[in-house]
C-alpha cells in the first residue's frame, strides 16, 4: 500500500515491529500529513472478512518535518515517534503532527 502511494524520491521502510517509515523529500509538512491522512483512510477503507464477520484496520501516523523539529535523524525519529504514540494514545485511526511548544496536534 505504501509503495503504491508513494513517490520515485520517496523512502518506504519498516521500522519496527508494526511501525513503517515515509521519508517524503521536499515535502511541506501540510502536505506530508494530507500524504499520511489519505494513507489512513485508504487502508480504514479496506475490508476484511473472516468468518462471515467484517473487520477494518485503522492505523494511526505520525508526522515530523525537517528542519522544523528537528535537524538530526535522532532527533527526528523521536519527534515522529512521540506524534505516532499520541495518535495511538488517542484510540488511533488519525494523524498527529509533532508540535515543540506542547503536545502533539490532536487528531
Amino acid at each position: 500500500m505504501l509503495l503504491r502511494v508513494s513517490r520515485s524520491s520517496d523512502t518506504v521502510a519498516r521500522y519496527a515491529g508494526d511501525e513503517f517509515l515515509m521519508l517524503l523529500p521536499e515535502t511541506d509538512r501540510n502536505v506530508a500529513e494530507q500524504v499520511a491522512d489519505r494513507i489512513r483512510a485508504m487502508i480504514e477503507g479496506i475490508g476484511l472478512e473472516e468468518g462471515g464477520n467484517q473487520y477494518t484496520t485503522t492505523i494511526g501516523a505520525g508526522v515530523a518535518s525537517y528542519p522544523r523539529d528537528g535537524n538530526t535523524t535522532t532527533v527526528l525519529l523521536n519527534r515522529v515517534d512521540k506524534a505516532l504514540y499520541d495518535s495511538k494514545r488517542r484510540g488511533g485511526n488519525c494523524v498527529t503532527v509533532y508540535e515543540s511548544t506542547s503536545e502533539a496536534f490532536a487528531c
